[in-house]
């Protein structure tokens, strides 16, 4: 596996708005050879990005810009290293990596009227509240109160979540909500809306998939109500997710991907050629 890491920045942008991809490659081929990077959304290719000539075990990284999709909607973005086989005639790409990160796109929310309501009730207008976030983020904190099993402090409930997770993932035995309110400056608020959203502001479903999803992001989307204009106002919330026992996909990700590291190295250490030299003084590996 060359790609030891790719994630995009920011990975919540409105429609058409500037993403930029990150990526860090590893040779690991056993030889010097030309790479490249190619970005892909679903069937269609975004870029594809020639890194050049890598030295065996070196690391690359590099970044490039794109535009977000125009149509709102979560996306899965996936970049793919290859490295350059030469033939006597010509050259093939092998892949050799493939990772992929999410991207949700949302509507802007600085507009006014009923721009950007995403299918919610409301005019979804401006993203100026009356109150701050600081009295948000007090809200939530008084409705988890008498819910959160534990406090890690006082602006930082754990919460159960079990029930809702299992409808997504059976085979969880528990589930566990860590909100993070203490950092103000990470809470996001969208709105406002005259009436309580009936949709998340990229248009999704309230369901537990799609909440859950956001959760393994470490987003926690609250609807939240204004006393102060009494209106309705989107709040994001970071998270942390925690299963019980972990999610065993990214487990089987995670051993398959060292099992495959260490048979592609025993293999190519068995069909690795003989050099001159050592024919001569009658090595054998």
């Amino acid at each position: 596996m060359t790609l030891v890491s790719f994630g995009l920045s920011p990975s919540r942008v409105e429609v058409g708005s500037a993403v930029t991809a990150n990526w860090a490659i590893r040779n690991n081929t056993g030889e010097d050879t030309n790479f490249r990077v190619t970005l892909r959304q679903n069937n269609h290719i975004i870029r594809i990005e020639y890194v050049g000539h890598i030295r065996n075990g070196e690391i690359r990284s590099g970044s490039f810009t794109f535009n977000a999709p125009e149509e709102p909607g979560t996306y899965t973005v996936v970049a793919v290293s290859e490295y350059e086989r030469m033939g006597r005639l010509v050259s093939s790409w092998i892949e050799d990596g493939r990772k992929s990160a999410t991207l949700v796109v949302v509507r802007p929310t600085n507009g006014g009227g009923n721009g950007g309501n995403g299918g919610n009730g409301g005019n979804g207008g401006g993203t100026t509240a009356e109150c701050t976030k600081e009295e948000f983020r007090n809200g939530m904190i008084n409705a988890y109160k008498d819910r959160a099993v534990f406090w890690v402090d006082s602006y930082t409930p754990i919460l159960d979540v079990t029930s809702r997770v299992t409808n997504v993932k059976p085979y969880i035995f528990k589930a566990y909500l860590i909100i993070e309110g203490g950092d103000t400056s990470k809470i996001e608020v969208h709105g406002p809306y005259d009436s309580l959203p009936t949709k998340f502001p990229d248009g999704r479903e309230i369901n537990d998939y799609n909440i859950v999803q956001n959760w393994q992001y470490g987003e926690e989307w609250e609807r939240q109500r204004c006393p102060k204009n009494d209106k309705y106002y989107w709040v994001k919330y970071p998270c942390i997710l925690i299963t019980i026992p972990p999610d065993p996909a990214t487990l089987f990700s995670s051993t398959f991907g060292r099992f495959s590291r260490k048979l592609k190295t025993k293999l190519k250490t068995k069909a690795r050629p003989l050099s001159r030299t050592n024919l001569r003084k009658g090595k054998m590996y």
